[in-house]
């Protein structure tokens, strides 16, 4: 079973949108955070 709720995470005076993604299922716990497909990469400084 899959739980999602949209809620947003303020950095500063802007809110951010942020959609949160619950799986319930048995066995060992586990806590993944999965941002980072929806930043920009960096540029790389040489």
């Amino acid at each position: 079973m899959v739980a999602t709720v949209a809620t947003v995470a303020y950095l500063g005076l802007e809110a951010r949108s942020v959609e949160v993604q619950v799986q319930l299922a048995a066995g060992l716990p586990a806590f993944v955070i999965d941002a980072a497909r929806k930043l920009p990469l960096p540029p790389i400084a040489e």
